[in-house]
């Protein structure tokens, strides 16, 4: 088991392991909050569930289920991130569906390697760095790390540490449960977007890859087909395909950064910086009207 500390709080990355195909059983002495997230797709919208378990003084299982809000265009990560904070939110509210004065921590149930693999760098680096990589890359989905590490946070400094483990999903009544409230909360999902961002269609067919454009100083044209602002990081963050027939990356999709704002939909001259481990837009030299324009 890798266990790390920080802040107070304390996360475990590894796998309950399975005996007979049987996951584990509920913590006796914490509230156990199983999580799950959702996305369905044409059109793409998500949601998430949850599922707390408290375990009383005769062993028996108290239950309490909740379907949370789906919203459009949200993806797999977003709506898991999203189960486990509503999840803290509700424990550590003031109507919680269980008495935490009962219990000694919240120990949360994932499948998400993501959520669980990302929980303790958050804490320890992501936290310090304002909220960007190593790299200095913005992290993705910033705000909803920054809120999980607060509620985390809060609810160990009231004396109530929280654990975070991954755990096989839909190998237990426990984990299929919360994944069928996860699939009704995305297809009943609401026509509000989980974050605002303009999209349009792709001009290429080529998978969004990050890391597949290097970032040399060069001159290209791009198309720009989803834009979506980062306020944590005041960025832009652009989802672009290269339409430089010249260019060697002419046709690849992938993902830059920018403090222009104004880049929305359209296809322009630009120029980018020299750091692909952390991709940005540096200057912009007009939008392109005719797509014969396309030298690199």
């Amino acid at each position: 088991m890798d266990t790390r500390r920080g802040y107070g709080c304390c996360w475990e990355r590894d796998r309950v392991p399975t005996v007979g195909g049987v996951v584990e059983y509920p913590d006796e002495d914490a509230l156990n909050i199983y999580t799950d997230g959702s996305m369905l797709v044409g059109p793409r919208r998500g949601g998430a569930g949850l599922l707390f378990i408290a375990v009383d003084s005769h062993g028996n299982e108290e239950q309490h289920e909740e379907i949370l809000m789906g919203f459009a265009g949200a993806t797999q990560n977003q709506m898991e991130l999203e189960a486990v904070i509503q999840g803290l939110k509700m424990a550590t509210g003031r109507h919680p569906p269980f008495d935490l004065s009962r219990y000694g921590k919240i120990v949360v149930k994932t499948d998400a390697t993501y959520v669980a693999e990302n929980f303790g760098t958050a804490i320890s680096v992501w936290s310090k760095n304002g909220w960007t990589t190593r790299q200095g890359k913005p992290v993705d989905n910033a705000k909803q790390w920054k809120e999980l590490v607060r509620l985390a946070v809060l609810s160990s400094k009231h004396g109530t540490p929280v654990r975070l483990v991954r755990v096989p999903g839909k190998k237990s009544p426990r984990t299929k449960a919360v994944d069928k409230l996860a699939k009704q909360s995305a297809g009943n999902a609401s026509k509000r977007q989980f974050n605002p961002h303009e999209i349009r269609r792709k001009r290429t067919d080529q998978p969004v890859e990050i890391g597949n454009i290097k970032m040399e100083g060069q001159l290209m044209t791009i198309h720009i087909f989803k834009s979506e602002y980062q306020p944590l990081h005041r960025l832009s963050k652009y989802w672009y395909s290269v339409i430089s027939k010249t260019s060697p990356y002419h046709g690849r999709a992938s993902i830059i950064y920018s403090e222009l704002h104004h880049l929305h939909r359209r296809t322009y001259r630009v120029r980018v910086n020299r750091d692909t481990g952390n991709p940005r837009i540096v200057k912009e030299f007009g939008e392109v009207k005719s797509d014969t324009e396309q030298h690199h």
